[in-house]
């Protein structure tokens, strides 16, 4: 029920992508940031799909990453000059998901998507670990 919210990240996406290209020979350096889950009380006041605000967080922002240590990677990734940077496995997840398996991330984000999401990204994790201790 984050319509409005997703909407807005498209947006900014789209901005800035037009602002790299009509800025390429100023010097302006654009990164792209995209969070995964932060704990922070941001949907705490935000709207719900009913227009309502609820007044309580989801538990995935709450067992997100703190704010610090997601601004501390911004950082990282703003002075390495990344165009793009992807903060938290499960931003990363989603970003290649939507890429590879629009449909199958479409199904999974129509039913229950934290905990598919979550699970999801525990069995990625499991198999990229062992994929990459195999090939040392």
């Amino acid at each position: 029920m984050l319509s409005a919210y997703a909407a807005s990240k498209h947006a900014l996406h789209g901005y800035f992508e037009s602002l790299r290209s009509e800025m390429k020979n100023s010097g302006l350096r654009i990164s792209i940031i995209i969070p995964g889950f932060v704990n922070t009380s941001i949907l705490v006041r935000a709207f719900n799909g009913k227009g309502k605000v609820p007044g309580t967080n989801l538990s995935v922002n709450e067992e997100g990453m703190s704010a610090a240590a997601c601004a501390e990677k911004i950082v990282k990734a703003i002075a390495h000059g990344k165009r793009k940077a992807f903060i938290g496995s499960a931003a990363t997840v989603s970003f290649y998901m939507h890429r590879l398996m629009p449909s199958l991330l479409a199904k999974i984000i129509s039913s229950h998507p934290l905990k598919r999401i979550r699970s999801l990204h525990s069995g990625l994790k499991i198999f990229f670990s062992s994929s990459i201790k195999k090939s040392h």
